[in-house]
């Protein structure tokens, strides 16, 4: 009897496995069957958060289901992740942000218990931009020489701003103060658009951030753009010099924003969500609205954004441990 119950158990079990593997192809193939829904690490405004509502506005008016943005600033992205990782792998939750969250920003909390390796499935790359250095215009700096003289002189007097522990911009700052030994304090933020605001308002000194929305700023007077961290002058600052133009071509900040989907999505899943991110980064409107915001598409395979994240992680993990920034 015991020998009849096993075996009839273990064939119950291959049918259910055979059952679950015939319902991936069943489950892409059907997607999307609900609301889909883009969790953004941020609070809204900022770069990453005008992507994913330009991408999420497109899938809208493309699959027949709605595409909403849900944003999910704090804890350096960890709210977010946590939100993604545990959600169903049917494709209907996805993490759109930038490439920090998924790379050294676990790093940067204490107690962090999530691995975006191996609790996030990579989807598509969709966006590039590089970051460029600001002063508020309360600082009389206007070159990267008087910035860094001021510093000096004011040891432990400035504060900068971020989106938060472990973003681009905090890295870059931190970068920036090792390089020429100066002190500033961080003052983080839940997302671009209060951390660009905080600048704005003179609230904190300085700061960094992506071009397109630090020229949308400028005819206010309010702050004052410094340096470039790219390879060339961006088309939104066309006055303003890259580090390396200054003598400094190790200094290159660039973003990416990328979508991830939860661990255990299945493989033609994930190569459908690639397809549709494919179809909306190639359309006319969305390439349009994005050169209008100054933002460079990029696309990719999963494994290709796979490849970048984990390098990422790889070069910038003794960075940031070098920097004094990694949280045990």
């Amino acid at each position: 009897m015991h020998g009849l119950y096993s075996r009839n158990f273990s064939r119950a079990a291959a049918l259910l496995a055979l059952a679950l593997a015939a319902g991936a192809p069943a489950r892409a193939q059907s997607w999307p069957t609900k609301l889909v829904t883009f969790i953004v690490p941020l609070v809204a405004g900022g770069p990453a958060d005008t992507t994913a509502r330009v991408i999420a506005q497109k899938f809208s008016e493309t699959l027949g289901q709605q595409v909403i943005v849900e944003n999910m600033g704090g804890a350096s992205g960890m709210l977010a992740l946590n939100r993604v990782a545990r959600a169903e792998p049917d494709g209907h939750t996805l993490l759109v942000g930038p490439g920090s969250f998924v790379t050294i920003g676990p790093l940067m909390v204490s107690g962090a218990r999530i691995d975006p390796v191996a609790s996030l499935e990579p989807v598509s790359l969709i966006s590039k931009y590089p970051s460029a250095l600001f002063v508020s215009t309360k600082l009389q700096a206007r070159t990267l020489d008087e910035f860094l003289a001021y510093a000096k002189a004011n040891p432990g007097k400035m504060n900068f701003s971020s989106p938060g522990a472990g973003t681009q911009p905090h890295i870059s700052i931190e970068t920036l103060k090792k390089r020429f030994g100066f002190e500033a304090a961080h003052v983080p933020f839940r997302g671009g658009s209060p951390s660009l605001m905080a600048v704005v308002a003179g609230d904190v000194e300085f700061s960094s951030f992506e071009p397109s929305n630090l020229s949308a700023q400028l005819p206010g007077g309010k702050i004052r753009v410094i340096a470039l961290g790219d390879t060339q002058r961006h088309s939104a600052l066309p006055d303003v010099p890259t580090f390396a133009e200054l003598g400094y071509p190790e200094l290159i900040f660039n973003s990416w924003t990328a979508a991830m989907a939860p661990k255990g999505t299945p493989p033609a899943l994930l190569a459908k969500l690639n397809a549709a991110f494919r179809e909306a980064l190639s359309s006319p409107d969305v390439l349009a609205r994005f050169k209008a915001l100054q933002i460079d598409a990029a696309v990719s395979t999963p494994a290709e954004l796979r490849e970048l994240q984990t390098q990422e992680i790889a070069v910038r993990t003794p960075m940031i441990a070098a920097l004094g920034l990694i949280q045990e």
